[in-house]
């Protein structure tokens, strides 16, 4: 199989995005902090409790991970252009010992038929096309509650 360059990579998966696409300077191979593929909420839970990792380190794995594989797998639709920021919140919060419960600082995917307001950015389209510029005016419910515990969006799912 012939190697494909990181700049292809990246155009290939670009245009399956929407919103931010993460760039990063050194496109070189990267030694992973940990397996985005298997590491558990528990498992980094673990790490950011004891203080081997941070949030933001996390958010970065994750952004490395849906460039290196979305293209394939089309599971990403769009990435919070905030979440790094959050990120960088949750690790402050965490430093000066506010810890807000066993999902903070830990990103996730939420489904594309899941509402997040506009402070977020994220759209929600449901899958439709007729959606796709719709922004809605407040989040699911379960969205606030998931902020509330700490959670850093990282984007939206895709519905299949």
């Amino acid at each position: 199989m012939a190697a494909i360059s990181s700049v292809a990579l990246r155009s290939a998966t670009a245009h399956k995005l929407r919103g931010f696409i993460p760039s990063f300077a050194d496109q070189a191979p990267h030694q992973p902090l940990f397996d985005t593929l298997t590491a558990t909420a528990d498992d980094l839970q673990k790490e950011l409790i004891k203080g081997t990792i941070k949030s933001t380190q996390i958010v970065e794995e994750y952004h490395r991970s849906i460039l290196a594989h979305n293209g394939v797998l089309n599971a990403v639709y769009e990435l919070a252009s905030g979440a790094m920021q959050r990120a960088k919140e949750m690790d402050e919060l965490r430093a000066s010992g506010k810890f807000l419960g066993p999902f903070h600082g830990i990103p996730i995917l939420v489904k594309d038929n899941m509402n997040i307001d506009r402070a977020i950015g994220l759209g929600t389209t449901a899958g439709a096309l007729a959606l796709e510029d719709a922004i809605p005016s407040s989040s699911a419910t379960i969205v606030k509650r998931l902020l509330a515990a700490g959670v850093v969006i990282l984007g939206k799912a895709t519905m299949s």
